[in-house]
């Protein structure tokens, strides 16, 4: 008998396409973990906008500007 399995949610297009933009904020202000923000990102495909609103947490000063649309979006979404 085989075991049913669960799809892997889609991947919202507007988030996957954050992944270079993700890139380039650890390059610019932590290229010591670009390696590692790059392997975690493969391992995580489909997950950017969780990534994201990670960094608006934690960089706030730093990610704040860089990802100003992508903020504007999360607002939008939560109705706030």
């Amino acid at each position: 008998m085989r075991k049913a399995t669960k799809a892997a949610p889609k991947a919202d297009p507007v988030w996957v396409a954050t992944r270079p933009k993700i890139l380039d904020f650890y390059q610019q202000h932590f290229p010591d973990k670009v390696e590692k923000i790059t392997a975690f990102l493969d391992k995580n495909a489909g997950k950017e906008k969780k990534v994201v609103e990670g960094l608006l947490k934690q960089y706030a000063e730093q990610a704040k500007d860089f990802f100003a649309d992508e903020a504007k979006i999360l607002e939008e979404e939560s109705g706030i």
